[in-house]
């Protein structure tokens, strides 16, 4: 796959993996705490998932967006979940561009870093996406808290 063969960068790449995954368990708690009904939830959550998706900047270019839909992906675990991993594995990698046809006016990256600047990945570092991360996951445990313990539950679950 192409990814260092370093001890250290396997263990943070690891460390990602795991912030993320459960910062969309932590998004999902919050999101099943907050709805009363099961079918809501799935609809309520696959709103979410899709805006999360959307908003991490890989299929829809951020700059393109209204500038009041844009904070969506400061709240988006993908987003800091890739942009961690990449500003692991990218910085010292060296890329090739034989392949490439020259009439087809296509960009030529050469270095790790110059791929983090064409994708715009250079503006936090890779503890800045740590703790982005550890800020999402404590605040769906939070808010999955306060809804469990502030909302009144509904007389059949008694």
């Amino acid at each position: 796959a192409g990814l260092k063969h370093d001890y250290a960068a396997f263990l943070q790449n690891a460390i990602f993996i795991f912030l993320v995954l459960y910062s969309s368990r932590s998004v999902a708690l919050a999101v099943a705490s907050s709805v009363h009904y099961f079918q809501m939830a799935q609809f309520v959550a696959n709103i979410i998932y899709t805006m999360v998706v959307l908003a991490a900047g890989f299929i829809i270019n951020l700059d393109s967006l209204n500038v009041a839909v844009r904070w969506i992906s400061k709240v988006s675990y993908l987003r800091w979940g890739v942009q961690g991993t990449a500003l692991i594995e990218y910085p010292g990698l060296n890329f090739t561009c034989s392949d490439i046809d020259p009439r087809q006016n296509a960009t030529c990256i050469h270095t790790g870093y110059e791929a983090l600047e064409f994708y715009r990945m250079t503006d936090y570092s890779v503890n800045d996406c740590r703790f982005a991360l550890g800020m999402l996951i404590v605040g769906g445990l939070v808010w999955s808290w306060l809804m469990l313990r502030l909302r009144p539950q509904r007389p059949e679950q008694t």
